[in-house]
């Protein structure tokens, strides 16, 4: 699976696009990162919400590699 870059209109150099599981991976980090920033900006609440919902997916994702082998 390939994709056309933005340097590359004509499609001549192209980069694998990303696989669902890097995607998603890319997410949780995303998830993370935030609730970190949200924490030292003393939002607990929402900084709860965001690290639940980042362990949340990373067990998902941690379930789904191992049913994948």
């Amino acid at each position: 699976m390939y994709y056309v870059t933005d340097d590359d209109p004509g499609g001549v150099f192209r980069r694998p696009a990303k696989t669902p599981l890097q995607l998603e991976i890319e997410r949780a980090r995303f998830l993370l990162e935030k609730a970190f920033d949200e924490d030292g900006e003393e939002q607990k609440e929402e900084a709860i919400e965001l690290y639940m919902e980042a362990a949340e997916l990373c067990l998902n994702l941690v379930w789904s590699i191992f049913t994948i082998f």
